[in-house]
């Protein structure tokens, strides 16, 4: 059905409809029709040229036809990207392994594995931050204040970035000298 929708959308708007392309170029690619993945992902590409999963996902397409050189065209454009979007590292990595390049291909699993590590970690405190806020939300509804401080400055300390927690902190601040 999914194919359909999108073939439809393309014969609508064939000339400016990258997301269309691109979503169908994934279904064949899940299905294994890689011939056909990689022609409507290159259309997404050639229509949106800006798009870093669209180029990744043509470079993986490319890697499992077997067109090294041509992957790595799509996902060297991608990789300035990678930071955001790590799978781009992961397949550059592949794609050099496939290559021959095994030192290209460790320096990009190593930089792969480098930021999925922090964003996992960023990931965990946020969500104990969040988890120690509710708690203190909690707290003041039931009157400890004591306690739902303590916790809004542990969730502060686990995630200096929450602006819950220090929002929370200042507004009790701010009562306490009222």
């Amino acid at each position: 059905l999914a194919i359909k929708c999108f073939e439809q959308s393309i014969r609508k708007h064939p000339e400016n409809n990258p997301q269309a392309y691109f979503e169908l170029g994934k279904i064949l690619h899940q299905q294994n029709q890689l011939a056909a993945a990689k022609q409507r992902l290159l259309v997404s590409v050639k229509q949106s040229p800006e798009r870093p999963e669209y180029l990744h996902r043509l470079g993986v397409v490319c890697l499992d036809l077997g067109l090294v050189e041509e992957a790595l065209v799509y996902l060297k454009r991608a990789e300035p990207h990678g930071a955001t979007l790590p799978k781009i590292l992961f397949a550059l990595s592949r794609a050099y392994r496939e290559k021959g390049d095994s030192a290209a291909a460790e320096d990009y699993a190593n930089r792969f594995q480098t930021l999925v590590v922090t964003q996992k970690t960023r990931e965990d405190r946020e969500l104990r931050s969040s988890q120690l806020i509710e708690q203190g939300e909690k707290e003041l509804d039931a009157g400890r204040t004591a306690r739902a401080r303590e916790l809004f400055e542990e969730a502060s300390r686990v995630n200096p970035q929450s602006w819950d927690a220090h929002g929370y902190l200042a507004e009790m601040l701010l009562d306490s000298d009222a």
